[in-house]
This record gives C-alpha cells, structure tokens and sequence, in this order.
C-alpha cells in the first residue's frame, strides 16, 4: 500500500477542477472522507437528466517492462471490465490510446507493430471501436550521462454512456453481511505487480488472459451489473485484491474477513470484485460457473481486516499508505 504508484495521492488529485459544474456523480476520488481514488469517473452532463457519461483508464508500467504485448492486452480488457461491471453494455463503450515508446529502439518499435495487432484484433472481436489516439517515439533521455529508455508502453482509455447514471454499481461497499466475489480468471504469477515490484523484482512472464472468451464474460457481468446484482463493484488491477480490501474499507469505514492468502496479490487485469448478498453468491457459484467466481469475504460492520484468522495493523497500513507520496513531495521542494 505504500508504493509509489497506488499509494494516496488525493492531494494531487484535489489539484485539479474534476468536479468542476458540479455535474460529477463519481469523481476520481470516494469514500467517506473522498481519498481513495476511483477507477471509473462518472458524469451526468444534461442538467436535469439521469444519463450517464463513463471515464476509466489502465495503465501498469511495471506489466510493460515484463511484456509489453500482454501488458498492452491487459489494460485493454481492464478499461473495459470497470466499465461493463458498473453497468455500461459493451456495445455502449468506445477506445483511445497513447502509445509510448523509444523510437531509437528497433526492438522498442517491433513492440509497437505487435501491440497495434493485438488491440486491433481485440478491437474487432469485441465490437469496441478505438476511435481516437496518440503515439509518442520520444521515450529516451540523458539525465546525469544515464540514458533512460521507456518500456514499450500505451494507455488505454474507455468512454462509456448509460441511460441511468442512479443505476451504477459503483464502488463504496454497502452492507455488513454482504459477501465479496472475484468474477473472472484469477492470475497466477506476481511478474509485473505492485508486490513484485516493492520486492525489486522484474519478472519474466505475465499470465496470458484467454481473450478469445472476453466478450462473453464481459457481457455476462454487464446483464448482471445491469439486473441490480451487484452492490458494489471494482476492477482488480494494480495492487490486486489486497489493494481493493484496504481502499474499501478506507472508503466505507467498514471492514472484511477472509481466509485467502496468496490469491489477495495477484493483479488478474480484466477481472472484477463484486459486493453480493449472502444469496447472490450462492447464485454466482451455482449458476455463472463460466465467470469463474471466487468468494474473497465477508464485509463486517466494523473497521478491521481479518486474515485467516489473523487481524491485520489498519492503521499502519494507513500510515503507510498516506505517507509515500507527501514524503516525496517533500523532497522534490526542498
């Protein structure tokens, strides 16, 4: 929780006019005390009216320096899964790129060409159009006689519509008693994450998304966003489903008991947690088998985190959490 990339940057975020006109129904921060950053932003931009307009974005740098092609894949399916498992139908939503790289490299330049055929292919079979985009080839500079060269990287951006902005899953958890469930294929490998990246470890393989089957798993989610399953609902991404129980019991005040272990660290890109009645998980296990579901916790009704038994530091994890970025801050003005 205390790496560089996922730690508490509202700060900086507060910087910014995000909720200018006050059209913003979920900005990129939540929560009770708004510090936990959102991964889908949601406007209602017609004054007087329900619709909705979707902002998500995916981008993992360390996943690029492991492969650059997978990564580009991962953040594709990422952008698209917060969407759909808010609510957003799939032929509702809409692509851009920036892709970045270091364009005196030939390698760095063949991983453009391979990363461009996959989104492109991806594109086709799923229906979503890229329909605006960007490249930079100026991922190299000599700082102090180094020379720096990005990974091969792009980011992905959705643009969604719904017709009911009230009609979101979006991410606070709701009750106590309700049961959290990973939906999706779970990664198996730590290459490229936020634990091995803390750890100093590069990786060398990321685990390959059976894309093929995408467009089914993400329209099953959608039909059951949009049927009111869901109570609550997020990506798991960076920082993976650990990330996903603290910033949720940040932003609630609530908290979570499970008996995972390992499963909690690994960032399964184009998977969701989803926030279901004690029944609604039953229905996932008995009757959506194809999406894979794995049951994370229960939510409690008060502010702890209970691992196999063992009650983990809230508030040193806390400390941790919201100290890295005001540290280096602090460094850059001094």
């Amino acid at each position: 929780v205390a790496h560089f990339d996922v730690c508490d940057q509202s700060w900086a975020t507060r910087q910014y006019d995000s909720t200018v006109q006050g059209i913003t129904y979920q900005g990129p921060l939540y929560g009770r005390d708004h510090n936990v950053a959102s991964s889908l932003g949601v406007l209602r931009p017609v004054y007087g009216k329900p619709h909705g307009v979707t902002v998500s974005v995916s981008f993992s740098p360390w996943q690029f320096e492991v492969d650059p092609v997978q990564a580009a894949i991962n953040a594709m399916l990422d952008v698209l899964a917060t969407q759909v498992v808010a609510g957003v139908s799939l032929c509702d939503i809409a692509l851009a790129d920036n892709f970045y790289t270091d364009g005196a490299s030939p390698e760095s330049l063949w991983y453009l060409v391979k990363q461009v055929e996959a989104l492109a292919h991806l594109s086709v079979l799923l229906g979503v159009p890229f329909i605006t985009g960007k490249d930079s080839s100026s991922g190299r500079g000599t700082f102090g006689g180094t020379t720096v060269k990005v990974p091969a990287s792009v980011c992905i951006t959705g643009l969604g519509k719904v017709p009911d902005a009230n009609k979101l899953a979006l991410h606070q958890w709701a009750c106590p008693g309700n049961k959290l469930v990973a939906l999706g294929p779970q990664a198996t490998r730590l290459d490229g994450s936020i634990l091995a990246s803390a750890l100093g470890i590069t990786g060398a393989k990321l685990d390959e998304y059976p894309y093929e089957h995408a467009k089914e798993f993400l329209g099953g989610i959608a039909a059951l966003a949009q049927s009111g399953m869901f109570a609550s609902a997020v990506p798991i991404n960076r920082g993976g489903i650990f990330l996903r129980l603290f910033e949720g019991i940040e932003a609630s005040g609530l908290g979570l008991e499970t008996e995972l272990l390992h499963e909690l660290f690994m960032e399964s890109f184009g998977s969701v947690l989803v926030e279901v009645t004690p029944e609604g998980e039953k229905v996932l296990h008995q009757s959506f088998r194809g999406l894979r579901p794995m049951t994370v916790g229960t939510i409690l009704p008060h502010r702890e985190l209970c691992v196999s038994g063992n009650k983990l530091d809230l508030n040193s994890l806390r400390d941790a959490w919201q100290i890295t970025f005001k540290e280096a801050l602090h460094v850059v003005s001094k």
